[in-house]
């Protein structure tokens, strides 16, 4: 796995629109945040704020000149948009010093308002610059994403072992019962109370433990711990189609969607094969 601090010292001609494309969003946002500084680092006479006070101002996420979107609800508004539009046609109080703004979670954008974001990100201000975040780049407008320069980070996600337990059991619930599992549903999603955070992570979870069946099964490295012997059973083919269908309705998870509807769907596709 590529060290962050070795991406980061590999970038010196700074670009105005970063993507970066990770597996956590909570552990890539240390290298955001030093990303920012760099960038505005490099215009900064120290005349009003030294590069030590920058730093500490955005580590606590209050510096004038660096702007974060994360909004608490579930997609990012025209208004959320809006107020970030109107952030920075305010001029810097440090004489043209670099300013950057940050999107957490793209994938949360409504596609009525990509081409907005777009437009900005096309023509923006010279000292202006764009850190845009995602866990699921797929779903990002191709000409956002080509309009990037996209930054890839991986991490060794350390899942919770109850919740692993929760997702093989859920697993061998839908292998015994097939689209009955519907009926048996909550007894394994309705601890999370529908929090998206949590459901994310648990498909994530099922996406593991179907990749590295599959590895077993072609003789690749894998770890035991998150192998489910039942899947023996299955179709090596049904269950690369399992693993397609967890990717493609994990990146839903954070649109506007009924949680306990997907779960239903999650099911039926399986069963189907979709």
């Amino acid at each position: 796995m590529v060290n962050n601090n070795d991406i980061l010292l590999k970038i010196n001609n700074f670009s105005h629109a970063y993507l970066i494309d990770s597996n956590n969003l909570d552990y890539s946002y240390d290298f955001v945040k030093e990303l920012s500084k760099r960038i505005i680092f490099s215009t900064n006479d120290e005349k009003l704020y030294s590069n030590d006070e920058i730093s500490l101002l955005i580590d606590n996420n209050d510096f004038d000149d660096y702007y974060v979107l994360n909004p608490d609800n579930i997609n990012i508004k025209v208004d959320d948009i809006n107020e970030l539009l109107d952030y920075f046609e305010t001029k810097s109080l440090r004489n043209n010093g670099n300013r950057v703004y940050v999107i957490y979670g793209l994938e949360r954008l409504r596609p009525i308002l990509a081409n907005k974001l777009l437009k900005f990100i096309e023509e923006p201000e010279n000292n202006i610059y764009g850190i845009l975040m995602t866990q699921n780049v797929d779903t990002i407008l191709p000409t956002i994403v080509s309009r990037c320069q996209v930054i890839k980070l991986r991490y060794d996600v350390v899942f919770d072992n109850e919740k692993i337990n929760n997702m093989k059991e859920f697993i061998k619930c839908y292998l015994d019962n097939k689209i009955d599992t519907i009926a048996y549903e909550n007894d394994y999603w309705a601890i999370y109370d529908n929090n998206r955070k949590d459901y994310f992570e648990c498909f994530s979870i099922i996406e593991l433990l179907l990749s590295s069946y599959i590895n077993k099964f072609y003789s690749v490295s894998y770890d035991e711990k998150y192998i489910i012997k039942d899947l023996s059973n299955i179709d090596i083919n049904k269950i690369i189609k399992m693993l397609n269908i967890t990717s493609k309705l994990k990146g839903l998870i954070n649109n506007n969607i009924n949680l306990n509807l997907l779960i239903d769907r999650y099911i039926i596709e399986m069963e189907r094969g979709d």
